[in-house]
């Protein structure tokens, strides 16, 4: 793993990283901006396992050769002014700071727009309207912009609110208060830098690599240093090939800048040995360098200037970089040492053959300290946090006592060092792997499961050049031998070259996709317009307005208009391929059960596919359609079976149903001349693989979208989920955390502590434990955040006297236990599908329910409790050590999607725009967000007066993490989108159905066997 941080303007990032003393936690880093909370440093060359080389071609501008060493302080002192944008010798400013207005001269901007609409709305006229100039005009736009952006962490230049204030006739000294005022007034014209410094680069190797230079004796394992110190060096070569550019001329507004060749990168290797020491013993063995590059190279036209398009190909390229790094090594350590490679399950990394798991993990004890304080699916900024906060000084230790310290902790876990070296080093004998033939390697970087188009549809060749890297065991000779098999790997029949995106001066800016993806979008779209208006499973209009009716009354409840006019749609339309966007909560579940009584009413057979097994239960029990899962749909239709017999699918939560799995049913149902119905959010959890063309349906056919909200009751939420919907993501945070409903703490064990208070409070109020069970979620991103807060939920349960004394510890594979007592909340994990072996009712993966009786030798009996009768089932011993239940209290945002409760509690940390949403519209009476500030890297808490103040920190940096970017259809990139009028298609079809129960009509029309249509829609 590689990853790069930026260095912004604070200088200590710098210092931090001209000592030996910088982070060494390779999982605790990602792409990242580095910030000032930095441990102390001592400004000492000799803290580094051995003195920091300069790097890259640029040092021989200031009479530098690259590869030589720091000799000390001054050239500790010329590196500084380098990353300052100065000359190293004379200090003389090369490059000059970016600066921004300094954040004291800036105001909240709330007031003044608040302010501003108020006038507005007392003369009755657009606030635009208010202005004589057009600037001033344009600062109020970039002011609602921000608000919406933003929400109430927004704040503008003193200067610019003052001018908007003028014109709209605001007094600032009725807006804020007379001190902060005066202060931005007097800092008015400040200026700070903001620019960025330069960058910190780390080239990781795996594991295996690490414990072969920690056991081997001093000489090989200088020899592996100085191989592994090569390939730095050939990798830095090659970012600045990729990266070591300028840009000149302005970028943008129609024009574009001009790339310009440079003297090369300026940087600095400083080498690290070892990982930090933890709970005072000696680091595990950690073979890794920094490279940290300054911000700053010499134009071919003789100028100075900052790295081009700001460093963004040093991110696009670290994936490839740090994958370079090691194939390299694999190649030189089989080629000296006869090293032979396997790659690992579960990491994917290529390892050293018979250093396995076990002689790795030995040797893996800061891994596991950040893993055990944060869990081991914690985000890059979680455990980049835990990092610091766990981290110990590292001192210098001398190799040869280093190395006889790491040979003991191997034999004291029980291997035999030398019968491990023996068995990996071939003692110069080679043994190289070569790499796999271009179509096998093309079948590997292409697989639709593990792939590079396995979970994104556009991919860059950077992307694609790691993924030929690490398909490689045995590495590659060189950079050009790495460009060479990416471009035979681009050469066949798998890849699709796509539209080249962004600006062009960037390195490697093609853009490709899979042949595969290419035709699963295909076939959906063709089979939406193919189909349009053909009468599949048409009712009559009358018909259909009676089934309606007679829905109305058994249910005795009225549809609303739009699910009337869509359930309308559905069943008189004809379309074969339709598609529903449902917000949440609107009554997706109410629509279907009433289109279901139509079909039925008619005689057609209708069935229905969800994602998860439980989710296609739920489908089931709610609407009444009979439903299994898409997984299940596809071995049919592998099978041969295909759709035949089903007149209507109806594939529920259809958005996050992947375009391959789509593409699969659409063309079973244009077979069999099924009638597939999708209903679904975009805005909610997305596809497990690619998606995208759920939207796109929904376009062609113009579909319907329910829009009302129906399942919050409380105005809070729903004025918090509409702003959300607009995309103001910061404004609905805000209005949670002004009603309350955002709670914080500085560290994350504090708040996933006020997670489970929040959840006992609300369970004391139930007697019933299945009640507690329907009417309470507990939501986390991630299973480790889950499994946290099941533990401490479990524990007030037990204290609240909610479990019984007959708890039983069972064994688990893999070691640990689970312990279990009546009582207890637990959710099945596997699927177990007992009614086909005539065992009793299914137990599915999903349901979560209470255990009534435990017994060490047949398990749990669990009782759940669905449409109102209580089901029970034994699970066994055996099941539950294969991982088949787990505790329940709490669960991810995932699992629970589809899911309704009464009260919500919500850890936000990890999640993203796509899952945040669904979690916080789950609860018809409440939801509550939890925040932590040890998960968000860019929030500083230092100075908060209080608990508002904190949460407001904390909303406004959450709110940054939030990215929500949508699915898209890449073949639209190849051909202009050329979608088939519905009106035209519609008429089409009805002139071929003279006579037939439905006629297609223009826009507006209401008349005997038509449907109303809407006369717009939208995302």
């Amino acid at each position: 793993m590689a990853w790069v941080t930026t260095l912004g303007p604070d200088p200590t990032q710098v210092e931090y990283r001209l000592t030996g003393q910088c982070g060494c936690d390779a999982h605790a880093h990602a792409h990242s901006h580095g910030d000032a909370d930095d441990l102390q440093v001592e400004y000492r060359i000799k803290d580094a396992d051995r003195p920091l080389q300069r790097v890259g071609s640029g040092w021989r501008e200031f009479g530098q050769a690259p590869g030589s060493e720091f000799a000390g302080e001054a050239d500790l002192e010329a590196m500084r002014l380098v990353m300052a944008g100065c000359h190293p010798v004379t200090g003389e400013v090369l490059v000059a700071p970016k600066e921004a207005v300094d954040p004291r001269a800036k105001l909240a901007a709330r007031p003044l727009v608040d302010a501003v609409y108020a006038i507005a709305d007392a003369a009755h006229m657009p606030a635009a309207d208010l202005f004589t100039s057009a600037s001033a005009a344009e600062r109020f736009a970039r002011l609602e912009r921000g608000l919406l952006r933003d929400g109430e962490a927004h704040h503008a230049a003193v200067r610019d609110l003052e001018v908007i204030a003028e014109q709209a006739g605001v007094d600032p000294a009725m807006l804020w208060g007379a001190e902060e005022l005066a202060t931005a007034r007097e800092h008015a014209e400040s200026r700070v830098r903001v620019g960025n410094r330069g960058f910190d680069m780390v080239l990781n190797m795996p594991k295996s690599m690490s414990v072969l230079y920690g056991l081997v004796e001093d000489r090989t394992a200088a020899e592996i240093e100085e191989i592994y110190l090569d390939c730095v060096r050939e990798t830095v070569d090659s970012l600045e090939e990729w990266a070591g550019y300028a840009v000149a001329g302005h970028h943008g507004d129609g024009q574009s800048a001009a790339r310009l060749a440079t003297s090369g990168l300026i940087a600095s290797i400083t080498l690290h040995r070892s990982a930090r020491p933890v709970d005072g013993r000696m680091g595990d063995p950690h073979l890794h360098a920094h490279i940290m590059i300054a911000n700053m190279v010499l134009g071919e036209d003789g100028k100075w200037r900052a790295l081009g398009a700001g460093g963004r190909d040093l991110h696009r390229h670290v994936a490839v970089a740090g994958e370079l790094a090691k194939a390299r090594m694999r190649e030189r350590l089989s080629r000296r040492f006869g090293v032979v490679w396997v790659r690992d399950e579960r990491t994917g990394e290529w390892e050293i053959a018979g250093f396995d798991r076990d002689v790795r993990d030995t040797f893996s004890s800061r891994s596991r300290q950040i893993a055990d304080h944060v869990g081991r699916d914690a985000s890059a900024a979680q455990a980049r946090a835990a990092a610091r906060e766990l981290a110990q000084s590292k001192s210098s230790v001398r190799q040869g006592h280093a190395r006889r310290w790491w040979r003991r902790v191997a034999e004291t876990a029980g291997f035999n060092v030398e019968t491990l070296l023996d068995g990996a080093l071939s003692r110069g004998t080679a043994a190289r792997q070569p790499p796999p033939d271009v179509d096998a390697l093309a079948a590997i970087v292409w697989d639709p499961e593990t792939g590079v188009t396995a979970q994104r549809k556009a991919v860059s060749r950077p992307q694609i050049m790691a993924a030929v890297a690490a398909a490689c065991p045995g590495g590659v000779v060189s950079a050009s031998h790495l460009e060479v098999l990416t471009e035979a790997v681009l050469s066949t029949g798998h890849a699709v070259r796509l539209p080249s995106g962004g600006p062009r001066h960037l390195s490697n800016a093609d853009r490709w996709t899979s042949a595969d993806i290419v035709e699963a979008e295909q076939a959906i779209v063709s089979a939406a317009e193919r189909r349009l208006g053909e009468g599949a499973a048409v009712v009559p209009a009358a018909a259909a307005a009676q089934a309606l009716r007679r829905f109305e009354a058994e249910r005795g409840f009225r549809l609303s208009a739009e699910q009337r006019r869509t359930a309308e749609r559905l069943m008189c339309a004809g379309h074969g391929l339709d598609m529903v966007r449902g917000v949440a909560g609107s009554g997706k579940t109410t629509l279907m059960s009433a289109a279901l009584a139509g079909w039925s009413a008619a005689g057609l057979r209708v069935e229905g596919a969800a994602t998860a097994a439980v989710a296609a239960a739920n489908l089931a029990a709610e609407s009444g359609i009979a439903s299994r899962t898409v997984a299940s749909w596809l071995r049919r239709v592998e099978s041969g079976e295909g759709l035949a017999g089903v007149d209507v699918l109806v594939v529920d939560e259809a958005a996050m149903v992947d375009d391959r799995s789509m593409a699969a049913l659409v063309k079973a149902a244009d077979a069999s001349g099924t009638k597939i119905v999708g209903i679904g959010d975009p805005a909610q959890l997305r596809a497990v693989g690619v998606g995208g063309g759920f939207k796109a349906v929904h376009g062609i056919v113009e579909g319907e979208t329910l829009s009302e909200n129906r399942r919050q009751r409380d105005a809070v939420d729903r004025e918090a989920l509409a702003a959300w919907l607009e995309g103001g993501r910061a404004s609905a945070l805000h209005v949670w955390g002004n009603a309350g409903r955002v709670h914080a703490a500085e560290r994350a064990h504090d708040a996933l502590d006020l997670v489970a208070q929040g959840w006992w409070k609300d369970r004391q109020e139930l007697s019933d434990p299945h009640q507690a069970v329907g009417d309470l979620l507990v939501l986390a991103a991630r299973n480790s955040d889950v499994d946290e807060l099941n533990l401490r939920m479990r524990a007030l349960a037990w204290a609240g006297g909610h479990l019984a004394d007959d708890e039983v510890a069972f064994a688990l594979r893999g070691g640990g236990r689970l312990a279990l007592a009546s009582g207890d909340t637990v959710r099945v994990r596997r699927n177990d599908y007992r009614s086909r072996r005539g065992e009793g009712p299914d137990v599915l993966n999903g349901f979560r329910g209470v255990v009534a009786e435990v017994d060490g030798r047949r398990g749990v009996r669990v009782e759940w409790r669905r449409e109102g009768e209580t089901h029970s089932a034994w699970v066994s011993p055996e099941a539950i050590a294969r991982g088949d239940l787990s505790h329940g209290y709490a669960m991810t945002i995932a699992a629970a999607q589809g899911l309704t409760c009464e009260r919500a509690h919500v850890y936000g940390i990890g999640a993203e725009a796509h899952s945040l949403y669904p979690a916080m519209s789950r609860a018809r009476g409440r939801a509550d967000l939890y925040l932590a500030a040890q998960g968000l890297e860019s929030v500083d808490v230092r100075g908060v007066r209080n608990d508002g103040e904190l949460v407001r920190r904390l909303i406004d940096g959450y709110a940054r993490t939030l990215t929500d970017q949508d699915d898209t259809m890449v073949s639209d990139e190849l051909v202009p989108p050329r979608r088939a009028s519905l009106k035209t298609a519609v008429e089409r079809a009805a002139r071929g159905r003279a006579g037939g129960a439905w006629r297609g009509a223009p826009r507006g029309a209401a008349k005997e066997g038509a449907w109303p249509r809407r006369t717009s829609g939208g995302w």
